[in-house]
């Protein structure tokens, strides 16, 4: 641990800059090899011994929640809040879990130092925008686990967790390409960030194998932001639009949701992504408990990144009424293969923009392949944006997770026609 005050009299102010230090070093050289878990672990199941001599209940560990926004003003954070709430009403005594909301509104490791400071054992962080001060914590307090909603963070000393969306993204691309009359489908995403890009390639092969012909025309919120990039998909008439995956709430710039058909003022939703926090937050909750995960920590040299997806229940899709009896046959038809493993969204091969062909064999891309995608398949029509065009917010996500295209100036490809 590393002490606030030396022996050589060092200020704490002097020591805060050391840890700072200290952690852009790890940040920028200390890469671990990723360990990624697919699948729910088993649990542990109590032995003949400890069925005869049990010893008693078990302290409750508390488990603190650092949101940047509040459930009130976020669909983001108030779908981790109703996670926090399932969790806390499903384990009971066995836990105690705290809301800290707007952590990032001023001092992100201040919040941090008193959530470790009110006793919370394990921390979850969930914006990858806090990815930062959560490595200081960790590296400062190795006693507690911390956990930051964002994916491929090759740091050992912070533990990732984030859903497979592209299942799902992959499942609205077929519903849009069962859907459309003018086989023009628009798609807004956030940030060029891990596992967006492969939200977006998986959206666009969905509509390709419903649709042949249908094309996929990219707009991202983190540079016109999400009203104005839905508008210019109108303008170019498109309608039937693939947009954030959460509902709006206040402070949203936004006017529809999921994959939707908007047209003027009206819009219809079709159908949208459900993140199932809650079910994500106790499968961690109950493997702290059981110790679970303090062993995978312990047994590996790696960086590990909780990669769940619908084959575990974390992530699911909500078809609206609006949505065609057929088209939802053929969507249930994916989501049964997703939900048993036996089909993927990324069998090669496929063709990138760029008209390179992504492997010869038919196979599966492994998941490291999936999430470290910086391409854009052949039917998608726009580009993905360099680091200048970004919004502040969008700057800040990218530096930290983001994906080396967006990172660099790297010349447009696929530009809108």
């Amino acid at each position: 641990m590393i002490k606030k005050k030396t022996s050589h009299g060092l200020s704490d102010k002097v020591s805060d800059v050391v840890l700072v230090v200290i952690t852009a070093i790890v940040l920028l050289i200390v890469a671990y090899a990723i360990e990624l878990k697919t699948d729910l672990p088993a649990e542990k199941k109590p032995t003949v011994l400890s069925k005869l001599f049990p010893i008693g209940k078990t302290a409750c560990m508390k488990a603190a929640f650092l949101y940047d926004g509040t459930p009130e003003k976020s669909g983001w954070v108030n779908d981790h809040e109703r996670g926090r709430l399932y969790v806390q009403q499903t384990l009971g005594d066995s836990i105690i879990t705290t809301a800290y909301p707007d952590a990032m509104a001023s001092d992100t490791d201040g919040v941090i130092a008193q959530a470790i400071k009110d006793g919370n054992k394990l921390i979850f962080t969930t914006s990858p925008r806090m990815l930062q001060a959560s490595l200081r914590a960790a590296i400062e307090n190795p006693q507690v686990t911390v956990m930051n909603c964002s994916l491929n963070i090759s740091h050992r000393y912070v533990r990732t967790y984030y859903p497979r969306m592209y299942e799902v993204k992959f499942i609205l691309g077929v519903l849009a390409g069962s859907l459309t009359n003018s086989d023009r489908i628009g798609y807004v995403c956030d940030y060029p960030i891990f596992g967006q890009i492969a939200g977006i390639n998986a959206f666009a092969l969905g509509a390709q194998m419903a649709n042949p012909r249908a094309r996929i025309y990219l707009e991202w919120s983190s540079v016109k932001g999400a009203e104005n990039a839905a508008l210019a998909l109108q303008r170019r008439n498109i309608h039937l639009i693939s947009s954030q995956d959460t509902m709006r709430f206040l402070g949203d710039d936004r006017s529809s949701f999921g994959l939707s058909h908007v047209e003027g003022d009206k819009t219809d939703l079709l159908a949208v992504p459900d993140h199932r926090w809650g079910i994500y937050y106790k499968e961690i909750l109950k493997r702290m408990l059981d110790k679970t995960i303090e062993t995978e920590y312990v047994n590996s040299t790696r960086a590990l990144n909780y990669h769940w997806g619908m084959s575990a229940g974390v992530v699911d899709i909500e078809y609206a009424p609006a949505l065609p009896l057929s088209s939802r046959r053929f969507a249930e038809f994916c989501r049964d293969s997703f939900i048993h493993n036996a089909s993927t969204p990324f069998f090669t091969p496929f063709y990138t923009q760029n008209g390179e062909k992504v492997t010869s064999d038919q196979k599966a891309l492994t998941l490291e392949q999936i999430i470290n995608m910086d391409y854009l398949v052949d039917n998608v029509i726009g580009s993905i944006p360099t680091y200048d065009e970004l919004t502040p917010i969008g700057k800040a996500t990218v530096d930290t997770v983001g994906i080396r295209q967006a990172k660099s100036i790297f010349g447009k490809s696929g530009e809108l026609s």
